[in-house]
């Protein structure tokens, strides 16, 4: 898996100063300032406190005519999935010069693949028993992890129907989980933080650190106030 993500990051990454590599390596350093990591830490957290729910609830829901497509949703959702749907988006985007989406599919690609560097680790470390079937490896939820990483660039790039249907579409998901008691409540918290949280990272924008300020005066001889980014 990781030899596939190196592959796929130098093939998109074109030989120029901002490649998805380099791009990966600033998102990995932000991962380490104090605000990520602590929302990082707070993601495991918040498994840890909803873990007291996930025996007290039966999630027996119930989508109707949308369970197909949320059945379908679910199994884009896994990573062995999601990552070859990123990586030939990217493709396909930089192969076709694609402008209006280079940010948004280098931003889905490099959460993709940060959310799963991320969940894969903490599923060894805790390999915890799944509820139905008893195989391991079940906290956190990857699935949920994937979608919220998506969702959360999605909704960070576009506005309106867009972020709407990112949030309702990842909420399918993660009852999807629920539902077919693949996961505990407690997993799909944590994976959607984690996910949330790469998501963020990766599609940030960049803004420079000094906020200069200036006065001028208009012909009506109001004072105007203008806040410059330098």
């Amino acid at each position: 898996m990781i030899a596939w993500c190196l592959i796929f990051l130098f093939v998109v990454g074109p030989a120029r100063a901002e490649s998805d590599w380099d791009r990966l390596s600033k998102d990995l350093q932000k991962l380490t300032e104090p605000q990520y990591s602590a929302w990082f830490v707070g993601s495991l957290v918040a498994g840890g406190l909803t873990s007291h729910w996930d025996e007290a609830i039966e999630y027996n829901l119930s989508m109707g005519s949308l369970d197909p497509v949320v059945q379908t949703l679910d199994k884009f959702s896994d990573p062995l999935v999601m990552f070859p749907l990123a990586s030939t988006f990217r493709i396909v985007t930089k192969m076709n010069h694609v402008s209006v989406l280079d940010t948004v599919s280098s931003d889905l690609l490099r959460s993709v693949v940060l959310v799963n560097c991320l969940v894969a680790p903490i599923k060894f470390i805790f390999n915890r028993q799944r509820p139905e079937d008893g195989g391991g490896f079940s906290f956190p939820s990857g699935h949920a992890a994937n979608f919220a990483a998506v969702a959360t660039v999605v909704a960070r790039n576009y506005n309106g129907i867009y972020r709407f249907g990112a949030v309702a579409v990842s909420g399918m998901v993660f009852s999807s989980r629920l539902r077919g008691r693949h996961h505990y409540l407690s997993d799909v918290v944590s994976g959607a933080a984690i996910g949330s949280l790469t998501g963020w990272i990766c599609s940030r924008k960049e803004y420079p650190s000094s906020l200069g300020m200036t006065f001028s005066l208009n012909h009506t001889s109001m004072l105007n106030l203008v806040w410059l980014i330098s």
